[in-house]
């Protein structure tokens, strides 16, 4: 009897414990959806303020009062709206307007969190200098351009994209030679939109001085990619080096980006032993015609071993507008029967 009601009274007293936590997990769950609830459209009634207050700014220039956004001072949402109106809008108006807005409500906040042990912070400072990148936060800048985290370091360089220093664009270009994939190109691509002569000048002051082989090559790949005349001896040098990266790289500068002396570099890169620099030359003489450069790709149309470099001279010969059935004629079939081809394929697919 006596163990009869222990069981009963520990079967009770287990009942009342689980439905105690039950009703503490329900009422949890309710409190935590109704905050959630709240914040939610509190958060919507926010951004609709402050999206209501910039469109009328836009619209009519001086109509609003800008230091009704205090209270959003160093807050997301300001930040969000302000990166979510820079989607939509461009000109020197908006921008001088999202810069006043940032400058008084954002760059403070940020400047305090530069240093903060997590990332998002970071993050957070650097979106916000983004929005109005200055001389005066180029320290803190440099500071989270080798910040640990990518997400941090991206949105630093999209600031210093805007800042042109000479220390920026050297540790972007360090970080594109270091980093691999999609880091490696986010890097190359800021680098590339700066497009300034004052900016390829610096590139091509640490290609010439640089020791370390991945940043040296860093420096030509972006020198190709920009309309730019070097003045120094950085693509001789290169052109010259036993290390069959730095001469592709040198090769592709002339290729892409044509020098005063690109048109009898690249016939002398042409009997290079690297196929990779002999197919770029090829690619880069469709900019320099003449008859020398005509003979000298039909020859590697004939004579080159390597496919993608008779693709290379078809292509550009095809640029030079000769007809199909002209160089077709031109080609013995019994001594390079893949010549044909790799024109008929530059033709159809080139």
């Amino acid at each position: 009897m006596f163990f009869q009601h222990a069981i009963i009274s520990l079967a009770w007293v287990i009942f009342i414990f689980l439905v105690t936590v039950f009703f503490l997990l329900f009422s949890g769950m309710v409190t935590h959806g109704f905050t959630r609830y709240v914040l939610d459209r509190k958060r919507k009634e926010a951004k609709r303020f402050i999206s209501d207050l910039i469109v009328n700014e836009v619209m009519e220039p001086g109509s609003q009062n800008l230091q009704l956004l205090k209270p959003y001072a160093g807050k997301v949402t300001l930040l969000k709206v302000l990166e979510h109106f820079s989607e939509r809008f461009s000109g020197e108006e908006w921008l001088e307007l999202r810069a006043d807005i940032a400058i008084s409500f954002l760059l403070p906040k940020a400047r305090q969190l530069v240093n903060h042990p997590s990332w998002m912070n970071r993050n957070f400072a650097a979106r916000c200098f983004v929005l109005a990148p200055l001389k005066y936060d180029l320290e803190d800048l440099l500071k989270l351009l080798d910040d640990p985290e990518f997400l941090v370091r991206c949105q630093a360089a999209r600031a210093l994209k805007n800042l042109k220093s000479p220390e920026a664009v050297y540790k972007m270009i360090e970080h594109m030679s270091d980093e691999p994939g999609y880091a490696h190109y986010y890097f190359r691509d800021m680098l590339l939109k700066m497009k300034s002569r004052e900016v390829l000048e610096w590139i091509e002051e640490f290609g010439l001085r640089e020791t370390k082989r991945f940043t040296k090559i860093a420096c030509l790949d972006l020198l190709s990619g920009n309309s730019f005349q070097l003045t120094t001896r950085l693509l001789d040098d290169c052109l010259a080096a036993d290390d069959e990266d730095l001469r592709y790289y040198a090769t592709k500068v002339h290729a892409r980006n044509p020098q005063k002396n690109s048109r009898s570099v690249l016939l002398k890169q042409m009997d290079d032993p690297d196929w990779k620099i002999r197919e770029e030359a090829a690619y880069g003489m469709q900019y320099q015609y003449s008859n020398e450069t005509t003979e000298r790709l039909k020859k590697a149309l004939i004579e080159d071993p390597v496919w993608k470099v008779k693709i290379g001279a078809a292509r550009s010969l095809k640029k030079f507008g000769f007809e199909e059935m002209e160089i077709l004629e031109s080609i013995d079939e019994t001594k390079s029967p893949e010549a044909k081809e790799a024109f008929q394929y530059a033709m159809n697919f080139g």
